[in-house]
């Protein structure tokens, strides 16, 4: 557990280490560690100063991910379950189980489809500056391939060179040409 104490009355200058709480606010933070679920639980202080009134709370950390939520989930619940999603291609209800049955964590599939939201748009620099070195090459190895998505059939896309790797999974040739094809069409040379 870790607690945020107002040290001193905002408004005074009270000490209120010894004043009693008036209000905790919890959030709770559920990770991995040592192969099971771990929770870490925050807790905000709320204190009355008993010379002058003035209620005080403690302070959160700035980069709080977890502020705006009353259950979060860390890193390694995150690296984990997009590792399964987006490396290993597992469907997000088998990645719900795998969650649940080897480390004890349940999770939505909303928040399944969250966690590859937010990882997609810390990596959008990333997608650009591989496509542009993928642009550039004079070789490439491109292919695609039919998968299964969602029991339709989708296409995976690949193109790559001797350093860079891009792939992308669409439903429908005709979604998939107007998707990628700024991309594809971009590429000059032999492929």
């Amino acid at each position: 557990m870790v607690r945020y104490e107002p040290q001193k009355c905002r408004e005074c200058g009270r000490p209120l280490k010894k004043v009693p709480d008036s209000e905790v606010q919890c959030w709770q933070v559920v990770d991995i560690k040592d192969g099971k679920s771990f929770v870490t639980e925050h807790q905000r202080v709320t204190k009355f100063c008993p010379d002058c009134g003035e209620m005080s709370r403690g302070d959160l950390p700035n980069e709080s991910p977890w502020r705006h939520a009353r259950k979060t989930f860390g890193p390694a619940v995150k690296s984990v379950a997009l590792y399964f999603v987006g490396y290993q291609l597992v469907p997000v209800a088998r990645t719900q189980e795998i969650m649940s049955d080897l480390f004890g964590v349940r999770l939505s599939q909303g928040t399944l489809c969250n966690f590859m939201s937010d990882v997609s748009k810390k990596l959008k620099s990333w997608e650009i500056s591989v496509k542009s070195q993928l642009i550039r090459s004079t070789i490439l190895h491109v292919d695609e391939t039919g998968i299964r998505c969602a029991k339709r059939g989708d296409w995976a896309h690949v193109v790559s060179n001797e350093s860079s790797h891009f792939s992308l999974i669409m439903n429908l040739v005709v979604q998939s040409l107007r998707k990628i094809s700024g991309f594809c069409l971009s590429i000059e040379g032999i492929s």
